[in-house]
């Protein structure tokens, strides 16, 4: 009998019939990411809110702490591409568990601990994030609209709120329902403007520089509604001569907003797993950093050329706001938050709920789909025998326990980081603060650590030397970054 030509390749398409037509079963896997999205997704993970306060940094420590910038972005750049070494990894005894996120690396290093303190860092740093989304939000809206509450509210007899604060209140309700949401894909797609909003902020203050205000200076037209513009506005065309050389005591300060700005290490394991081509990954970096430095860079000279010591802590609240250009650059700021947050704190209400999940189980109301109407509305079971619960309430409102509490983790958090925002009103100084405690810890400190754990045994005495120097060196940025923030927040901020 002869065997049909086509024979094996029907056999393993396992054909069903549809009509006449033949259906293959088989599955295409997932196409990775390509090189240029890639770089497109590293750049966007990179570029964020830090673009506003890179000028302000070099306001602090002079000219000559430029020059840390690409410093910064090649130690970041290395530790990233120690994660892909601590990934690669194939142990040669025991069992062999694949890594894929940050936090299988620190257990890789550090067995369970080492895995749980990697995840506190990772959630810590978007919570404190979260804060500084809310104090962005606050600033902004108070310079765009400074006829608003310009003097603030008084509660009582003590407490008084300044303009910031009370758009800081306005925000947090803004953004509340959006962290309700379970589906994150549209906010997803939304907040992928991040790179989009760095290039608007950099071209519209390279406007803002080349055409200045209806007198040709760029700072005459700058509102007071805030302590950093009323000092921008205030030093008026003298600003471009007040730039200094160097000031060692804002090196710390500018180092831990460098130490912000580079930060994206949480997402790059993910990134480098998602990649069709895993083996251009040092080459996709290399682009990405190079592209960022860029962009921090130039919008750091053009913003303190242009405002010297008069620089705010977030360069929008320098544009003089009847430009056009100014306005697309402010609700470019205003609306990046926005969008933002959701995607920023959710992960740390899923990893709160993912651990109160065995809690939850236990205290969720039992359904009510076979009670009695009267049971129903008595808010107990006692009608149809059931067994009363505490949160029998809950169900009846057509909300199930997970969902309630998920609610109120959720509620709080953004309550928590509003809180945090009105007590702790320094744009600048928290961007240093987080930097310097998180973000070095995350990006530098944790990838050199784990590498050194993971390779040690095929690294040569000079690369650990490397290592521990980069340890050392990072701590005591850390610690001297900490402690300028620290005193800076203890002083009342000032136009921080």
């Amino acid at each position: 009998m002869a065997t049909p030509r086509s024979g094996g390749r029907r056999r393993a398409e396992q054909p069903g019939k549809i009509g006449k037509r033949r259906v293959s079963t088989e599955v295409s896997p997932p196409r990775g990411s390509s090189s240029l999205e890639t770089v497109f997704n590293g750049v966007n993970v990179l570029t964020g809110i830090g673009i506003l306060t890179t000028p302000y940094a070099l306001s602090q420590a002079g000219w000559l702490a430029l020059l840390l910038l690409p410093l910064t972005s090649l130690l970041y750049l290395l530790t990233a591409r120690f994660l892909r070494s601590c990934m690669d990894h194939t142990p040669t005894t025991g069992p062999h568990t694949p890594i894929t996120t940050y936090p299988d690396i620190g257990a890789a290093a550090f067995g369970r601990i080492g895995g749980i303190l990697t995840s506190l860092l990772l959630y810590g740093e978007l919570f404190a994030v979260s804060i500084e989304l809310l104090i962005l939000e606050g600033d902004s809206l108070a310079y765009l609209f400074p006829s608003f509450a310009s003097n603030g509210v008084h509660i009582g007899p003590s407490l008084h709120l300044s303009p910031n604060q009370i758009f800081l209140i306005v925000a947090a309700l803004i953004v509340l329902p959006t962290v309700f949401l379970r589906s994150m894909s549209l906010l997803a797609y939304v907040s992928v403007g991040g790179f989009l909003a760095a290039l608007v902020t950099v071209v519209g203050v390279a406007w803002v520089a080349a055409v200045g205000s209806d007198d040709g200076n760029p700072t005459a037209s700058a509102a007071t509604t805030s302590a950093a513009a009323a000092a921008a506005a205030s030093a008026g065309a003298a600003v471009h001569g007040s730039a200094a050389l160097l000031r060692l005591p804002g090196v710390p300060g500018a180092l831990g907003i460098f130490g912000f700005c580079f930060s994206g290490h949480a997402v790059f394991p993910t990134i480098y797993r998602s990649m069709d081509k895993p083996q251009h990954y040092n080459r996709v970096l290399i682009i990405c950093f190079c592209l960022c430095t860029c962009i921090y860079g130039g919008i750091a000279i053009l913003g303190y050329s242009m405002y010297g010591d008069a620089t705010a802590a977030q360069i929008t609240l320098n544009l003089p706001p009847s430009l056009i250009p100014s306005r697309v650059v402010l609700w470019t700021t205003i609306i990046s938050p926005i969008t933002k947050f959701a995607i920023t704190i959710t992960p740390v209400a899923v990893a709160i709920e993912s651990f109160l999940s065995s809690f939850l189980d236990k205290w969720s109301p039992p359904s009510l789909a076979s009670c009695t109407p009267y049971c129903m509305t008595q808010f107990t079971h006692r009608a149809c025998n059931c067994t009363p619960h505490p949160l029998s309430w809950v169900t009846k409102c057509g909300v199930s326990g997970k969902t309630a509490a998920s609610l109120a983790i959720r509620t709080l958090l953004v309550v928590l980081a509003a809180l945090a925002g009105l007590l702790l009103p320094f744009f600048a100084l928290m961007m240093t603060l987080i930097g310097s405690v998180l973000s070095i810890s995350i990006s530098l400190l944790l990838p050199t650590a784990c590498h050194l754990s993971i390779k040690w045994r095929q690294l040569s005495r000079v690369s650990v030397v490397c290592h521990v120097a980069i340890l050392v060196g990072g701590t005591a940025t850390a610690v001297m970054g900490t402690v300028y923030a620290v005193k800076g927040i203890a002083a009342g901020g000032g136009s921080h």
